[in-house]
């Protein structure tokens, strides 16, 4: 027996299986940090070794307590992934400046910003300004740290980013030289005013010939155009030691202090340990 002519089409063809996909955790969550600021910010102290005295310090993210976006490596992958990259990292600024205010922090305060977000600036770092002067805080207070997460497909633009930025009064640093994507060429193209050499030249630094040798060569080039080196990632006295005798100037690691919501006077004290 056949089919009708005017059968409905539903009636003759097999209905399709759908599949609806359950809701991304991590993407609710990133949706509620954003929504409601919930973000710890810690500081990280850099250290003028000789003097063993504060130059200022980086702000570093965690994610609520107990969830997976409390690791920052999750929080800002997840970011990144779920294209809310730019969001998160001008939250993080917000809550810094004012944070690094009410703690009464001396020096300067460090702020990681991928390109993305400098280049989705649209006007170039004001944004960033305005908030310091509703603090009463000067831009030169804050140095932009240049984190490569991937790889920069407007060099020239972030250039200008850059430029502007100065401009501006900011100060602008080379986060982890020697990992990641073209950090040497970044390094001629931005002129920064600092450049922290990734930990994996710092850790053991004491036992490898190769990585002091690395160092000194930084410390040649840092020389020339006028930028400060800082070695990240310090944890063990024999590797200050060497970074001392090479002419480090700063350092920033476990071994001086580590990341703290704390009282500007309970991390004073870590570095004051080690004086």
């Amino acid at each position: 027996m056949g089919t009708p002519r005017d059968a409905p089409l539903a009636a003759v063809l097999p209905m399709p299986t759908t599949h609806l996909q359950p809701p991304d955790p991590l993407s609710i969550a990133l949706s509620a940090v954003i929504r409601d600021g919930a973000l710890d910010i810690h500081f990280q102290p850099l250290v003028e070794v000789e003097r063993a005295q504060i130059l200022g310090y980086e702000a570093l993210t965690r994610g609520p307590a107990d969830t997976p976006l409390h690791s920052p490596l999750v929080l800002f992958e997840a970011a990144a992934r779920l294209g809310r990259l730019v969001e998160l990292e001008r939250l993080v600024v917000r809550r810094a400046l004012r944070r690094f205010k009410e703690l009464k922090l001396p020096g300067q305060l460090f702020l990681n910003l991928t390109a993305d977000t400098l280049l989705a600036t649209s006007d170039r770092g004001a944004l960033i300004a305005r908030e310091f002067a509703q603090l009463d805080l000067p831009a030169s207070r804050v140095v932009i740290e240049l984190t490569e997460t991937r790889p920069i497909l407007e060099p020239e633009r972030l250039q200008d980013s850059m430029r502007s930025l100065r401009e501006l009064g900011f100060v602008v640093a080379l986060d982890d030289l020697g990992e990641g994507f073209a950090s040497l060429k970044r390094w001629m193209d931005i002129r920064p005013d600092f450049v922290k050499i990734d930990r994996h030249f710092i850790d053991g630094i004491a036992q490898e010939p190769l990585k002091q040798q690395f160092v000194r060569s930084i410390l040649e080039m840092a020389a020339s155009s006028g930028c400060t080196v800082v070695a990240e990632g310090l944890e063990q006295l024999s590797d200050l030691t060497v970074l001392r005798r090479l002419g480090v100037p700063v350092c920033q690691g476990y071994l001086l202090a580590r990341p703290s919501a704390a009282s500007r006077a309970a991390l004073r004290a870590e570095v004051d340990a080690l004086a």
